[in-house]
């Protein structure tokens, strides 16, 4: 359905009825004949003020007037793309201008993998569950011994510790690195206890090894340790390594605003930490991100990622680095990042203003851009000003509209 603006009158407008169809228009004409009038302060205007009115933004006072037009119909929530809007926001990078910085912060803190910032080993946090799961897996062509670390690292006799637990586990205690035969401990220096619960024969069936599992949990331990002949593992059900006991709390996307902050630091995804991630320039960042293995949970959001990148590449921003800010970009260069960020919608009906997307642009840039719009089912003029309507299903167009 096309748009159809009866009697628009903002500014020097005398009375003007227009038609939009799908695809393209191209509004022209001399400075001063009303472009800006008629296509930013009646037609944006109009479907901006019907948006906020739906949703109640602000207050009475705060809302805005109505377009001085008779009637518009067939109109749907707008996106404005201006010129001259230059980003000074020292804070401000090419991530976060082009809506990428939040998908990439939320990767890291739900799939990045995490490391211990005193030890460097991997931690994780595993439900009863999945560490059973995991070592049924192992015990399906190996022996498993499992034991409970209880002690780590850790200063003093441990007198009635090792008193309470020779009762129960006299022949399964591991003081040291050698059993335990009785001997007191010496109180100045560090000691390691752990307790071998036993050892599974292949494929042991799943309840023995869930009852195992119980078993550490029953004693009073978050951490349970693995071994057969080729590796040694350790699986904890709370927030603390199992190597050194360095007890870590979960990470949320906010965390990663800083990437030098020390927990975000430790986080990886393909190995790489964030900062890293965010020194890659575009084209770099897009071969990392299709190239990667993606999980069913993780999937969507590689997507998300990789569909914005490749925005960028084909508006001809490849060469910019993720981290640089803002404002050291050309006028060009940040109508290109705002024209990117536009085309990422997947909203289908949406009508897109476009304030001269070409203006600042090198001829070649010029060339590639129309060829991205054309890959959107899109297309663009030299002209002053364009508004173009994007929906799942229309034939490309172009029209064009000559003001007096």
């Amino acid at each position: 359905m096309g748009i159809r603006v009866k009697g628009a009158r903002e500014n020097n407008l005398k009375s003007v009825d227009v038609e939009f169809g799908s695809g393209l228009t191209v509004v022209t004409g001399v400075s001063g004949s009303g472009k800006t009038s008629l296509v930013f302060e009646t037609l944006y205007h109009e479907a901006r003020r019907r948006f906020e009115e739906v949703f109640q933004f602000g207050s009475v006072d705060q809302r805005l007037a109505p377009a001085q037009v008779d009637s518009i119909t067939g109109i749907g929530p707008a996106v404005a793309v201006g010129q001259n809007l230059l980003n000074r926001n020292p804070n401000s990078t090419l991530a976060t201008a082009s809506g990428l910085h939040p998908f990439i912060r939320l990767l890291f803190a739900r799939f990045g993998s995490r490391v211990c910032p005193s030890c460097g080993a991997s931690i994780s946090v595993l439900s009863e569950d999945e560490i059973v799961a995991q070592i049924v897996h192992t015990n399906k062509e190996n022996k498993v011994r499992i034991s409970v670390p209880l002690v780590k690292n850790s200063i003093g006799s441990h007198n009635s510790l090792l008193r309470l637990l020779e009762k129960e586990f006299e022949d399964a205690l591991i003081v040291d690195n050698k059993r335990y035969s009785g001997e007191k401990l010496d109180p100045k220096k560090q000691h390691n206890i752990t307790l071998i619960l036993g050892e599974l024969e292949k494929r042991t069936p799943r309840q023995v090894v869930r009852e195992k599992v119980q078993q550490v949990r029953e004693i009073g331990s978050t951490v349970i340790n693995t071994q057969t002949k080729k590796d040694t593992m350790s699986y904890s059900t709370t927030q603390v390594c199992s190597n050194c006991g360095e007890w870590f709390t979960d990470l949320q996307p906010k965390d990663f605003h800083n990437p030098m902050s020390q927990r975000a630091a430790s986080v990886s995804w393909m190995g790489y930490n964030i900062a890293k991630v965010q020194r890659l320039d575009v084209d770099k960042a897009y071969e990392l991100f299709k190239d990667s293995p993606l999980s069913l949970q993780s999937e969507r959001l590689s997507q998300e990622i990789i569909k914005r990148l490749e925005a960028l590449r084909k508006v001809g921003l490849g060469y910019i680095n993720l981290d640089r800010p803002s404002p050291s970009l050309s006028r060009g260069e940040s109508q290109r990042v705002r024209l990117a960020f536009s085309l990422t919608s997947s909203l289908e009906d949406v009508l897109h203003v476009l304030d001269e997307p070409t203006i600042g642009q090198h001829l070649m840039d010029v060339s590639r851009l129309i060829s991205v719009l054309n890959s959107f089912n899109l297309g663009i003029d030299l002209s002053a000003i364009g508004t173009f309507s994007t929906s799942s299903s229309f034939n490309f167009s172009i029209k064009e509209l000559t003001l007096p």
